[in-house]
């Protein structure tokens, strides 16, 4: 019986869908593109279920879960969904890199995977490109220097060290933490770059494991997570 495949990738890289097939079939995981199931909802999707539901039926029928990593994935709540249900069912995972991705800014969490490289080239692998440095910059790497590490510009958290792990993100984008943020065992912090906004960022998190630091790395509500 020929393997399920189902193909996680976010929606803004639908076009490289026939390249990541094409990836599959060139290193035997695939034979026929009839075999591949993708987290497309214009093609799986039943009318009347939720949209989860549906991805959680798809995982669960599928053999493998292939992910196409790119910027666009790293922001992607149904990637990162569909990557979290993958290994909650235990399912065989299969990252697809394209050509100049960095696997080094992988998240922790995927590392361990088998890796395939795709003949794309997609742009905006990094999620801040050096135009000058932002606040959201000088935060980070502030805070990574206390930390005594470095300042992450790729995909997954900012700041990560044995201890923790950590997420700066600005009014805008503080909703965006959880995802960076999940996977990881150790006790994970959100850091505003703005100090005003700590009051709505602490009601934000308050019933979750994510803690939640000042910017200038003071706790002000501890994260429970690995304890």
């Amino acid at each position: 019986m020929p393997d399920k495949i189902f193909i996680s990738y976010a929606y803004q890289d639908r076009k490289y869908l026939k390249q990541i097939i094409y990836t599959l079939q060139k290193h035997g995981i695939i034979v026929t593109e009839s075999e591949s199931l993708t987290s497309d909802y214009t093609n799986v999707f039943e009318s009347g279920s939720s949209i989860r539901a549906m991805l959680r039926k798809r995982i669960q029928e599928a053999t493998k879960v292939v992910v196409l990593w790119t910027e666009e994935s790293a922001k992607s709540q149904f990637v990162n969904y569909e990557v979290g249900m993958a290994e909650a069912l235990n399912k065989p995972i299969i990252i697809v890199l394209p050509k100049d991705q960095i696997p080094k800014l992988l998240p922790p969490n995927m590392a361990e995977y088998q890796m395939l490289e795709t003949n794309i080239n997609v742009k905006g692998i990094k999620r801040r490109l050096p135009m000058g440095q932002t606040k959201h910059d000088k935060v980070a790497s502030n805070l990574a220097k206390k930390e005594g590490t470095t300042y992450n510009k790729g995909p997954g958290p900012d700041i990560q060290t044995p201890r923790r792990a950590i997420e700066v993100e600005t009014p805008k984008t503080i909703g965006d933490a959880g995802q960076q943020l999940r996977g990881f065992k150790k006790p994970v912090y959100v850091v505003p770059t703005d100090p005003k906004s700590l009051p709505d960022v602490i009601q934000r998190y308050k019933n979750t494991q994510i803690g939640v630091m000042t910017p200038s790395g003071k706790i002000v509500k501890p994260s429970s997570r690995g304890k």
